[in-house]
């Protein structure tokens, strides 16, 4: 951020189609566009009940956000538009965007942060622009030669006006003319005819469905924009961390043991990810699998008080219970303020019919935690011993 010859704080945006498709002498020539940073004044556009009934509050927003009066809104790309709106709510609310969507490995509905500064502009060809916003396409099928232009934020505006006139005769047929008025809008010649009466029965009458389906097509290759897409499935380690505690929490126990699986396969060094992978393994009572990973992680992180008490819980499910009470004992060792580890000595004594032993921990969990509440099956053992 720095202070500019406005007299307010701006930022340069790169635009998609670095400026190529503008006119020499248009200040969009140069490939980036000035923007400040949002203000009071944008967040009573943004909740303006009255511009969002009309459906304009993100272009007077955009409108507002533009430095340099030279730059209208209308002569912008619609593609050079979408990475404008994308940089100013980076530069109003910051990078990270919350979502909601479904993990394909789980098919669960999941929150998920999208980093809006790693969306990247659109590949271009700048070979193609060297008629700047003017393209020519021979139709495959009817090789007939089709030239068109790209449209901009004003010639969107004006497809728009032209819709609602139609909109009557839509509630009457049922037939939207949406795709034909933006076809007859954007096209600028028909084999060298730019009458606008020959492209109009072109596009009725003429443009074959084989042959606008590879016009749609070429148009796309040749927009500059920037991709509003990301990868969910290559999430980096501390994502599928993070993933795997927010399930963790919610008591979805597969997910969380698979993003948390996920987290260690990209970070196997990592010590954290390794032990609450190994207590994942022991919520889904993988027992053979955690106590594989516990042995390892003792040999990568010795010491580690987690990674015993894990152990421990295998030991006592998998009833080792002489194994257990050696793990155990050597996670109070290590920490013996660690209240995770008193519950396991309280378990392990339940299991083990040591009632005076259970009782002792169970004493102590609850002195230092007050709102403990034992499980049904350790209240019943306890009655009955």
């Amino acid at each position: 951020m720095a202070e500019s010859q406005y007299g307010f704080p701006t930022e340069v945006l790169s635009l998609p189609s670095n400026g190529l498709l503008y006119p020499e002498d248009s200040p969009l020539r140069s490939g980036t566009i000035e923007v400040k940073y949002m203000t009071a004044k944008e967040e009573d556009i943004l909740t303006s009940n009255n511009l969002i009934e009309q459906g304009v509050v993100i272009t007077k927003l955009l409108e507002s956000v533009i430095a340099d009066s030279k730059v209208k809104l209308d002569d912008i790309l619609i593609g050079d538009k979408n990475a404008l709106m994308v940089g100013t709510r980076i530069l109003g609310y910051g990078a990270n965007y919350e979502i909601m969507l479904t993990d394909p490995d789980t098919n669960e509905r999941v929150e998920y942060t999208v980093d809006l500064s790693k969306l990247n502009n659109k590949t271009i060809d700048e070979k193609k622009y060297k008629n700047g916003n003017l393209f020519s396409l021979e139709l495959p099928n009817s090789k007939r030669v089709v030239e068109f232009k790209l449209l901009t934020h004003g010639d969107d505006k004006k497809i728009d006006e032209i819709l609602k006139d139609y909109e009557k005769v839509e509630k009457l047929t049922g037939v939207s003319q949406e795709l034909t008025t933006r076809l007859k809008y954007q096209i600028q010649s028909i084999d060298g005819n730019t009458e606008q009466k020959t492209i109009d029965n072109f596009v009725d009458n003429e443009f074959l469905a084989l042959d606008t389906r590879a016009f749609r097509k070429y148009v796309a290759s040749v927009t500059p924009d920037i991709e509003l897409k990301f990868e969910y499935g290559e999430l980096d380690a501390w994502q599928n961390f993070m993933m795997g505690e927010s399930y963790a929490r919610t008591n979805q126990l597969s997910q969380a043991l698979f993003h948390t699986n996920n987290a260690y396969k990209l970070e196997p060094t990592n010590q954290l990810f390794g032990v609450q992978l190994l207590k994942r393994y022991v919520d889904n009572e993988s027992l053979n699998e955690g106590e594989k990973l516990g042995i390892k992680l003792l040999g990568d992180f010795s010491g580690n008080a987690q990674i015993l008490n894990s152990l421990a819980k295998i030991a006592t499910i998998k009833k080792q219970y002489a194994k257990a009470k050696k793990y155990v004992n050597k996670a109070y060792l290590f920490d013996p303020d660690d209240i995770s580890i008193w519950l396991t000595y309280l378990n392990l004594s339940v299991q083990l019919g040591e009632v005076d032993d259970a009782k002792k921990w169970l004493k102590k969990i609850q002195q230092k935690q007050s709102d403990f509440i034992q499980s049904d099956r350790v209240a019943k053992i306890l009655d009955s011993l």
